[in-house]
């Protein structure tokens, strides 16, 4: 069985989402930027494995959420599900200025694997 079909397996009787923050290079308590994405089944942390990698990869590609941020702290979370044969994801996204309120936003759904 591929990674595919067991995210389909999964789906079935579990819940999936993910949340993200790309830093940006200097802010409060933090000097350098850098890249956390999270998947939680079942609103639990998923631990790093292949399924966690393949998600994590297919985000990054099709969401261009970028390894590092000089200005902005880019922060995003969303809810995965199966439409068709499809693995889709609705999520939202906000782009902040440290010390500041958010001056962007992005929302939709992407299918993030197609059969």
């Amino acid at each position: 069985m591929n990674i595919k079909d067991e995210l389909k397996n999964e789906l079935i009787s579990n819940t999936f989402s993910v949340k993200w923050k790309v830093r940006s290079d200097i802010g409060p308590n933090w000097i350098g930027s850098n890249r956390e994405i999270c998947f939680y089944k079942n609103s639990k942390p998923m631990d790093e494995n292949l399924t966690h990698s393949f998600l994590k990869e297919s985000l990054i590609k099709k969401l261009n959420i970028p390894e590092k941020s000089e200005d902005d702290t880019i922060e995003g979370d969303g809810d995965l599900f199966m439409l068709g044969n499809d693995l889709v994801i609705k999520y939202t996204i906000s782009y902040t200025i440290p010390y500041d309120y958010p001056h962007k936003y992005e929302n939709g759904e992407v299918v993030l694997i197609s059969e």
